[in-house]
């Protein structure tokens, strides 16, 4: 009897050795199991630390590589640059030639064909009247609510410029020009045969107005005018009142001076605040001479 309960035990004591020892060798390979996605994840966030560095090129490439890319690159440029100047073109016209215009002939046909005049007048004055909205909107606001001269500091430049530029430089008009006034009438837009070619107004106001509109915050008034420049921008060469670069200029000078303009607003906002204070003050001093005048 106390054989068979000896040996019982020593059954009983193996079992529990062979469950213990199953036990460390799973907990040693969790511990492993643990360790590997660790070092998974350091190694993967290392990566991606350095493909988001700033630093691309250097953890990508080493100093050398580098070297040779950009003089791969240089070789590009130098390769362009001398195709660029054997092909330079040598067109010799009597007079400007703008592939927009011819391209959108058709269109300009059939808005100057007679019989149409209802068409002409009605694209025209949709046109002038969202302008004149533009306009009130965008000005109006300033007025009540502007916080700063930005708007018609960047309105100045870009218009001074632009009568400078029409002093010096004449351009011819083109065929098929249309710009009669139509049954609506236009407070700020103006109608007849005007040669103020270079560099496209229409264009560039829309543009300073769609960047203010971005810097108050609102975007629905933003792409609202994102679309009438759109719309804007076809009238002009259907109608040929303005030339293909009139009208890349104008919309690209005058998003550079807004934005010149807005870098230095706090310059400008100084300036514009004296000039203010010298208004109030004149002002002042003439309506008190006035009132002691009329007593």
């Amino acid at each position: 009897m106390n054989n068979f309960i000896q040996s019982s035990e020593r059954v009983e004591k193996a079992h529990r050795e062979d469950l213990m020892v199953q036990d460390n060798n799973h907990s040693e390979k969790s511990i492993q199991h643990n360790s590997l996605i660790s070092s998974t994840i350091e190694s993967s966030s290392v990566k991606c630390e350095k493909i988001n560095s700033p630093g691309l090129n250097r953890c990508v490439l080493t100093e050398s590589q580098c070297i040779i890319v950009r003089m791969f690159i240089l070789s590009l440029l130098i390769v362009t640059l001398v195709y660029a100047k054997s092909n330079n073109p040598s067109n010799d016209v009597e007079c400007l030639v703008d592939k927009v215009q011819l391209f959108l002939e058709p269109v300009t046909r059939f808005l100057m064909t007679p019989g149409n005049e209802i068409w002409r007048e009605t694209l025209q004055s949709i046109c002038s009247g969202l302008m004149d909205v533009i306009f009130f909107i965008t000005l109006g606001y300033w007025v009540y609510k502007g916080n700063s001269s930005r708007l018609i500091v960047t309105l100045a430049i870009f218009y001074i410029v632009r009568g400078l530029l029409q002093l010096v430089f004449l351009m011819p008009f083109p065929e098929l020009y249309f710009w009669e006034r139509p049954s609506l009438p236009s407070l700020v837009v103006s109608y007849g045969k005007e040669s103020d070619f270079f560099y496209s107004g229409h264009s560039g106001f829309l543009v300073i107005c769609m960047n203010e509109w971005e810097k108050i915050g609102n975007k629905t008034i933003r792409n609202g005018i994102a679309l009438t420049t759109i719309y804007t921008v076809w009238i002009l060469i259907v109608y040929r009142i303005h030339y293909c670069i009139d009208i890349f200029t104008g919309l690209f000078f005058a998003d550079w001076v807004f934005g010149k303009v807005d870098k230095h607003r706090e310059f400008f906002d100084a300036g514009f605040a004296k000039v203010g204070l010298i208004i109030k003050t004149t002002l002042d001093f003439k309506l008190l001479n006035l009132k002691d005048f009329l007593l």
